[in-house]
């Protein structure tokens, strides 16, 4: 047996081992640590919607991703401007089963896919159904595709379209860790919500101004909902808050997300 050689991969081997170890026990320590800080904002949270007795009925995301704001072109070639007719009506009773109401407007809307519902979106008139288009799992919370209908027929359409764009350098924007949910309820909280306020949606996407141009600059935002309809926007990056906007009075449309 070559005792040399061997020795030379037992090093080798123990010292891989103690990189793994290590890097382990690294990985721990920071879970331990981000674990303990949100157990942090959990509490201080908690204790500013007491104050303003404030109740809390919507999951409260936990993860702080790294995001940055998005430029994304509006497609022209899809999507009606104004509610158009649908090729084939369906029943209102197939907003209750997402796969059917994919199935219902594959027809209309050959980007279908892109979009999931959106049960908090404002409404109007006889807008029965919302869905929001998604960019890398996220909302975008102008980007809607809406159905419109009387009675039990939808038989309306409208929606929005973009693609994001390509930077012109290979560099992409360098972004930041959002705000945690946390923070952002409890500033909310504290600065803007009502007594006795019902949180219903706590939900993390991208919203801005939609302006008459073919491209639009969208950044990440909390979108926080009452149980009023009531709908404030916080900007995932620097607090900024915007709202309370209104919206239409009612119970969301059914939907399995």
């Amino acid at each position: 047996m070559d005792w040399s050689r061997a020795k030379t991969v037992l090093i080798w081997a123990f010292l891989f081992l103690n990189i793994l170890l290590g890097y382990q026990l690294w990985m721990d320590e920071l879970n331990l640590t981000t674990f303990a800080e949100n157990a942090a904002r959990r509490e201080e949270m908690n204790r500013l919607l007491a104050l303003k007795d404030i109740r809390l009925e919507a999951a409260v995301p936990e993860g702080t991703p790294v995001l940055s704001e998005i430029t994304v072109s509006l497609s022209s070639a899809e999507g009606p401007d104004v509610p158009a007719p649908l090729r084939t009506p369906f029943a209102r009773a197939r907003l209750d089963d997402l796969s059917l109401v994919k199935e219902s407007l594959a027809e209309d809307v050959p980007t279908i896919e892109a979009y999931e519902p959106d049960p908090y979106a404002a409404r109007d008139g006889d807008m029965a159904y919302v869905m929001n288009q998604l960019h890398d799992g996220l909302p975008m919370f102008e980007m809607r595709l809406e159905l419109y209908g009387g009675g039990d027929t939808i038989d309306r359409y409208r929606y929005s379209y973009a693609e994001r764009e390509t930077p012109l350098t290979a560099e992409l924007p360098q972004g930041q860790e959002v705000l945690s949910a946390y923070v952002v309820l409890g500033s909310l909280a504290e600065n803007y919500l009502p007594l006795g306020a019902v949180i219903v949606d706590v939900r993390l996407g991208y919203h801005g101004p939609i302006f008459e141009s073919e491209t639009q600059v969208l950044a990440p935002y909390w979108r926080i909902v009452l149980s009023t309809r009531e709908t404030y926007y916080v900007h995932a990056i620097n607090g900024a808050v915007e709202g309370p906007s209104p919206t239409a009075q009612g119970n969301p449309a059914s939907s399995n997300p």
